[in-house]
């Protein structure tokens, strides 16, 4: 006897699945051990990480601003909404274990959430681009003024080694 109740897959909130491996007969899991689809949240934000020694500065409020090399020459106004309190070496997998952190600079930073203005059409920006954030501290005004114009540089930068070509 089937139980079609078990057959189906609820969104934990609004959104869409950009990805969907899942096909009619296949079999999901409840531990699943690879994903079946990728889920997105209709909610937009953006996500940005920090070594671990700035935690202390940054504070939920304070200005900072982006750009994106996919928008070169653009700098964009955010704010500071809170710092996720976790890192990667933190997280446990499916079976207890520590998960194996990356060799890369992103072992132990730490994430902070960002609000922006929705007229900004940050929409447009696929998830995950790739940026370059400065927050600005009234603790040290001086190396808030060099973190500007080295953004704005990097911003342009972006006009330099902008390839047009996939591969």
């Amino acid at each position: 006897l089937l139980d079609l109740s078990r057959c189906v897959i609820r969104a934990p909130t609004n959104g869409r699945v950009p990805q969907l491996t899942l096909r009619p007969g296949q079999m999901a899991v409840p531990l699943p051990l690879s994903p079946v689809m990728a889920f997105a949240t209709d909610e937009r934000f953006l996500i940005a990480t920090f070594h671990q020694n700035v935690s202390g500065v940054i504070e939920p409020g304070m200005k900072a601003e982006v750009t994106f090399r996919t928008r070169p020459g653009q700098t964009y106004a955010v704010t500071v909404r809170h710092m996720v309190p976790m890192i990667r070496a933190g997280e446990l997998d499916a079976a207890g274990q520590l998960l194996v952190t990356p060799p890369g600079h992103l072992r132990s930073h730490i994430p902070f959430v960002f609000d922006f203005d929705k007229e900004l059409g940050f929409e447009e920006l696929p998830v995950g681009s790739v940026g370059m954030i400065a927050v600005y501290s009234d603790r040290l005004k001086p190396l808030s003024i060099i973190r500007k114009i080295v953004l704005r540089i990097k911003a342009w930068e972006n006009y330099l080694f902008f390839i047009p070509f996939g591969h």
